[in-house]
């Protein structure tokens, strides 16, 4: 892939997650491993080498296009050469080069990232994933409450609003347990959840969406499932005075789009 596409993707992922109210400040991250990068600036040049922060021996020759620690997302497109760095995986799979064109290191949750990708390339076999972690408010005051702190609750909650989000997601959301963010703990904890889901919620923190199409679709999972969230914020905010879509509403849509939707499933009949 060409530089100036992925910079691009991530600009335009980075301003529509900030417009959600998901990014505030230099929240947020986001990164996209690709096979082959092409068309790198001049300006991006190598900076030294580094002790990867877990394996990632199925990324070796790979690049590690990613967001900078403390760097807001809004100013990707404008100045990504102060935003974003690249690091290429070398052959051990522990370590890589860096190349950036100004004093740069990876976000402080470069653990995750990479243990995503490296999990993700590992498994399927694919040439490309973007990741995208944001913090969209309704999405993480819900999780603040005991009755959305576990997968299943979760998703019996958020997938009664609109069809489009029973859709998107046939797997559901995933519930991170809250982790301190960039532990060797929460990075497993997310590897593990991103392998059934493609979106998680880190508990008390925000979501992180993956996606082998682009930087902004996995933002559009990030935008769908605060969607939900508002929803029933709104809901709750009301006195919960109505039950969205029913239960048999809801299998309908799964048998019209042929979705396996196991939160609804037991329901039936």
């Amino acid at each position: 892939m060409k530089f100036q596409e992925i910079v691009l993707d991530m600009g335009r992922a980075g301003q529509q997650v900030t417009d959600l109210g998901a990014a505030e400040g230099a929240a947020g991250n986001i990164s996209v491993f690709t096979r082959h990068l092409e068309d790198v600036p001049e300006s991006y040049q190598e900076t030294g080498t580094i002790s990867l922060p877990t394996p990632a021996l199925a990324l070796t020759g790979g690049w590690v296009v990613i967001t900078g620690t403390g760097k807001r997302l809004r100013d990707i497109t404008v100045h990504p050469e102060k935003t974003v760095t690249l690091v290429q995986v070398l052959a051990d799979g522990l370590h890589g080069k860096v190349f950036s064109a100004s004093e740069l290191r990876p976000t402080s949750e470069f653990n995750s990232h990479l243990g995503i990708h490296e999990d993700q390339v590992a498994r399927r076999g694919i040439p490309y994933l973007a990741v995208i972690h944001a913090q969209s408010r309704h999405m993480a005051y819900l999780s603040h409450l005991p009755e959305y702190s576990d997968t299943y609750s979760l998703n019996r909650r958020l997938l009664r609003w609109e069809p489009e989000t029973v859709i998107t997601f046939p797997e559901g959301f995933g519930m991170i347990p809250f982790e301190v963010p960039g532990t060797e703990a929460l990075r497993q904890a997310t590897v593990e959840g991103l392998r059934s889901h493609k979106l998680v919620i880190w508990q008390r923190h925000g979501q992180v969406a993956r996606s082998d199409e682009s930087v902004s679709r996995a933002a559009d999972y990030i935008e769908y499932s605060e969607t939900a969230a508002a929803y029933e914020y709104l809901n709750l905010s009301l006195g919960s005075p109505v039950e969205g879509i029913s239960v048999r509403q809801i299998l309908d849509i799964c048998a019209a789009f042929n979705i396996d939707q196991h939160f609804f499933k037991e329901d039936e009949g």
